[in-house]
Protein backbone atom coordinates (compact mmCIF):
# COMPACT_ATOMS: atom_id res chain seq x y z
CA UNK A 1 0.00 0.00 0.00
CA UNK A 2 1.59 3.79 -0.75
CA UNK A 3 1.13 6.34 1.39
CA UNK A 4 0.18 9.42 0.14
CA UNK A 5 2.64 12.26 0.89
CA UNK A 6 1.84 15.36 2.86
CA UNK A 7 2.34 17.33 -0.03
CA UNK A 8 0.00 15.57 -2.04
CA UNK A 9 -2.65 15.79 0.56
CA UNK A 10 -1.93 19.56 1.17
CA UNK A 11 -2.37 20.30 -2.49
CA UNK A 12 -5.84 18.15 -2.42
CA UNK A 13 -6.99 20.01 0.79
CA UNK A 14 -5.83 23.18 -0.91
CA UNK A 15 -8.21 22.69 -4.12
CA UNK A 16 -10.86 21.08 -2.41
CA UNK A 17 -10.98 23.97 -0.09
CA UNK A 18 -11.23 26.88 -3.09
CA UNK A 19 -14.25 25.12 -4.47
CA UNK A 20 -15.87 24.23 -0.76
CA UNK A 21 -15.39 27.49 1.09
CA UNK A 22 -16.79 29.65 -1.08
CA UNK A 23 -19.75 27.42 -2.87
CA UNK A 24 -21.02 27.50 1.81
CA UNK A 25 -20.61 31.38 1.52
CA UNK A 26 -22.83 31.48 -1.58
CA UNK A 27 -25.03 29.15 0.02
CA UNK A 28 -24.75 31.09 3.22
CA UNK A 29 -25.43 34.18 1.09
CA UNK A 30 -28.72 32.59 -0.70
CA UNK A 31 -29.88 31.87 2.95
CA UNK A 32 -30.45 35.03 4.34
CA UNK A 33 -29.73 37.46 1.53
CA UNK A 34 -31.11 36.84 -2.03
CA UNK A 35 -31.59 33.46 -3.93
CA UNK A 36 -29.61 34.12 -6.64
CA UNK A 37 -26.11 32.73 -5.29
CA UNK A 38 -27.54 29.53 -5.60
CA UNK A 39 -26.82 28.77 -9.27
CA UNK A 40 -23.10 29.78 -8.57
CA UNK A 41 -22.77 27.78 -5.62
CA UNK A 42 -24.33 24.62 -7.37
CA UNK A 43 -21.76 25.07 -10.46
CA UNK A 44 -19.13 25.17 -7.76
CA UNK A 45 -21.05 22.00 -5.79
CA UNK A 46 -20.74 20.44 -9.42
CA UNK A 47 -17.10 21.25 -9.67
CA UNK A 48 -15.99 19.73 -6.14
CA UNK A 49 -18.21 17.00 -6.71
CA UNK A 50 -15.64 15.80 -9.86
CA UNK A 51 -12.76 16.52 -8.00
CA UNK A 52 -13.75 14.76 -5.12
CA UNK A 53 -14.66 11.16 -7.07
CA UNK A 54 -11.33 11.64 -9.07
CA UNK A 55 -9.61 11.70 -6.00
CA UNK A 56 -11.76 9.22 -4.28
CA UNK A 57 -11.11 6.80 -7.21
CA UNK A 58 -6.91 7.43 -7.57
CA UNK A 59 -7.25 7.06 -3.71
CA UNK A 60 -8.69 4.10 -3.84
CA UNK A 61 -6.67 2.23 -6.56
CA UNK A 62 -3.38 3.79 -5.69
CA UNK A 63 -3.26 3.83 -1.70
CA UNK A 64 -5.91 0.91 -1.62
CA UNK A 65 -7.82 3.31 0.96
CA UNK A 66 -11.26 1.68 2.17
CA UNK A 67 -12.43 5.10 3.25
CA UNK A 68 -12.19 6.42 0.26
CA UNK A 69 -13.78 3.35 -1.63
CA UNK A 70 -17.06 3.60 0.44
CA UNK A 71 -17.49 7.36 -0.34
CA UNK A 72 -17.19 6.65 -3.79
CA UNK A 73 -19.29 3.79 -3.84
CA UNK A 74 -21.77 6.12 -1.87
CA UNK A 75 -21.65 8.96 -4.22
CA UNK A 76 -22.04 6.65 -7.10
CA UNK A 77 -25.39 5.20 -5.20
CA UNK A 78 -26.19 8.63 -4.79
CA UNK A 79 -26.14 9.76 -8.15
CA UNK A 80 -27.98 6.41 -9.79
CA UNK A 81 -30.65 7.05 -7.29
CA UNK A 82 -31.09 10.86 -8.66
CA UNK A 83 -30.98 9.66 -11.61
CA UNK A 84 -33.29 6.73 -11.65
CA UNK A 85 -35.57 9.16 -9.68
CA UNK A 86 -35.72 11.90 -12.14
CA UNK A 87 -36.08 9.11 -14.95
CA UNK A 88 -39.17 7.42 -13.46
CA UNK A 89 -41.06 10.85 -12.18
CA UNK A 90 -40.94 12.62 -15.75
CA UNK A 91 -42.52 15.46 -13.76
CA UNK A 92 -39.82 16.36 -11.32
CA UNK A 93 -39.70 19.73 -11.98
CA UNK A 94 -38.04 22.59 -9.38
CA UNK A 95 -41.90 23.82 -9.14
CA UNK A 96 -43.58 20.49 -8.13
CA UNK A 97 -41.28 19.69 -5.35
CA UNK A 98 -39.02 22.09 -4.19
CA UNK A 99 -38.39 20.80 -0.91
CA UNK A 100 -36.93 17.60 -2.26
CA UNK A 101 -34.71 19.36 -4.81
CA UNK A 102 -32.87 21.31 -1.63
CA UNK A 103 -32.85 18.72 -0.10
CA UNK A 104 -31.22 15.83 -2.65
CA UNK A 105 -29.76 18.61 -4.60
CA UNK A 106 -28.07 20.92 -1.86
CA UNK A 107 -27.85 19.00 1.18
CA UNK A 108 -26.94 15.93 0.30
CA UNK A 109 -24.37 16.51 -1.45
CA UNK A 110 -22.84 18.62 0.79
CA UNK A 111 -23.00 16.75 3.76
CA UNK A 112 -21.08 14.24 1.13
CA UNK A 113 -18.66 16.84 -0.12
CA UNK A 114 -18.10 17.97 3.71
CA UNK A 115 -17.49 14.95 4.97
CA UNK A 116 -14.87 14.24 2.19
CA UNK A 117 -13.20 17.50 2.98
CA UNK A 118 -13.28 17.02 7.09
CA UNK A 119 -11.51 13.39 5.76
CA UNK A 120 -8.51 15.39 4.22
CA UNK A 121 -8.30 17.81 6.68
CA UNK A 122 -7.72 15.31 9.43
CA UNK A 123 -5.22 13.23 6.94
CA UNK A 124 -3.32 17.00 6.35
CA UNK A 125 -3.07 17.42 10.39
CA UNK A 126 -1.68 13.86 10.93
CA UNK A 127 -5.10 13.04 13.08
CA UNK A 128 -6.24 10.41 10.95
CA UNK A 129 -4.06 7.40 8.86
CA UNK A 130 -5.21 4.15 7.19
CA UNK A 131 -2.97 1.49 8.88
CA UNK A 132 -3.08 -2.06 6.79
CA UNK A 133 -1.80 -4.58 9.30
CA UNK A 134 -2.54 -8.40 9.07
CA UNK A 135 -5.39 -8.52 11.55
CA UNK A 136 -8.77 -7.29 10.45
CA UNK A 137 -7.77 -3.78 12.21
CA UNK A 138 -8.28 -1.82 8.34
CA UNK A 139 -8.81 1.61 9.56
CA UNK A 140 -7.31 3.23 12.89
CA UNK A 141 -7.95 6.20 13.79
CA UNK A 142 -4.87 8.12 15.07
CA UNK A 143 -5.34 10.07 17.90
CA UNK A 144 -3.05 11.95 20.14
CA UNK A 145 -1.92 8.21 21.81
CA UNK A 146 -1.68 6.85 18.65
CA UNK A 147 1.74 5.44 19.60
CA UNK A 148 0.17 3.04 22.41
CA UNK A 149 -2.74 1.94 20.03
CA UNK A 150 -0.05 0.98 17.52
CA UNK A 151 2.12 -0.70 20.35
CA UNK A 152 -0.73 -2.93 21.96
CA UNK A 153 -1.44 -3.91 18.25
CA UNK A 154 2.49 -4.81 17.50
CA UNK A 155 2.80 -6.54 20.98
CA UNK A 156 -0.69 -8.57 19.78
CA UNK A 157 1.13 -9.92 16.75
CA UNK A 158 4.40 -10.59 18.82
CA UNK A 159 2.27 -13.06 20.69
CA UNK A 160 0.50 -14.58 17.98
CA UNK A 161 3.37 -15.15 16.22
CA UNK A 162 4.95 -16.32 19.64
CA UNK A 163 2.91 -18.92 20.09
Amino acid sequence: MKIPTKQMLQAEFFIQSLLYVPMLLLYFGAIFISKEPVILGLLLQFFLGIFQVSTAIIRSIRHQSQIRKKYFFAAFAYVASLMTAMFIFDDFSMDKVPKLWIVFGIVVPVSMASFYWFLTLMQVNGKYTEIDTPTSEIDLLKVENSDIVVNKIMERHKRRINK
